[in-house]
């Protein structure tokens, strides 16, 4: 198992593999070329970061489960549907989850599988979409959600989305992993919230990256959050939160209100 990171030790920062209870330091680019540079440090002794480039957008699904789908009323989607967070949202693993000080309503998690993009992308047929992908990670699709229909005739999806802190990612890009029938699990505070499994998807990751090639030019470091299923609640202050996903590293932050 490949499992890529990005880290700081100190005031200084870096990427690598993780190898046991060690980091392999590499120089270069994670997304180009690269190599180990010598450097091994103890996992304990390094901070994990978001794995992914600062650049990074988010593609985000929405009704993309059957059970979220048949609970809310909607119909079967032709077509994925999506939103775009933009690369603000991302935040590092157990940093906290910031509610926006001009908002007053419910912030919810939602755990998802997300699908980190390898190399340039455009019009891939599903078939060779696995091509295209680097690896898989955890993601915490946080929404303000009482602005997505704050206004009559807009839906706000956009900037319900889009503030700062709200897509914790990571801790790791496992580039071994294959989507089957893996779990999705949210815990909160201890307490089960989530568990669906990736083969209830909709659309399966792999025919996410196809569709989404077709709709626009995929880079290396962007990733496709695949949607959540069932049990997606609104967050206290000081909650924890995690996203566990077998065959990956868990995700855990916490959220911080300013009520």
């Amino acid at each position: 198992m490949t499992e890529w990171i990005r880290y700081s030790i100190g005031a200084e920062s870096g990427f690598g593999v993780l190898d046991g209870d060690s980091v392999i330091s590499y120089t270069g680019q994670m997304f180009g070329e690269h190599k180990p540079d010598g450097q091994r440090f103890s996992l304990p002794d390094v901070t994990l970061e978001c794995p992914l480039p600062r650049t990074a957008i988010i593609l985000g699904m929405w009704n993309n489960f059957d059970a979220v789908r048949e609970k809310q009323n909607l119909p079967k989607p032709q077509h994925p549907w999506y939103f775009i967070k933009p690369p603000s949202c991302l935040l590092d693993p157990g940093r906290a989850i910031i509610q926006p000080r001009t908002y007053h309503g419910p912030v919810i998690y939602e755990a998802e599988l997300a699908v980190v993009i390898g190399r340039d992308t455009f019009e891939v047929e599903v078939e060779d979409a696995a091509t295209c992908v680097f690896g898989y990670t955890a993601l915490n699709d946080i929404t303000a959600v009482k602005i997505i229909r704050e206004e009559e005739g807009y839906e706000q999806w956009c900037r319900s989305k889009g503030f700062d802190s709200f897509a914790p990612c990571g801790p790791a890009i496992n580039t071994e992993f294959q989507p089957r029938n893996q779990s999705i699990r949210a815990i909160v505070n201890g307490e089960e919230r989530q568990n669906y499994t990736v083969d209830e998807m909709i659309f399966s990751p792999l025919e996410l990256v196809s569709y989404l090639s077709h709709c626009q030019t995929l880079r290396p470091g962007d990733v496709i959050a695949c949607g959540t299923s069932l049990g997606a609640r609104s967050l206290k202050d000081k909650d924890h939160v995690e996203v566990l996903i077998d065959d990956l590293r868990p995700l855990s932050n916490i959220f911080s209100s300013h009520d």
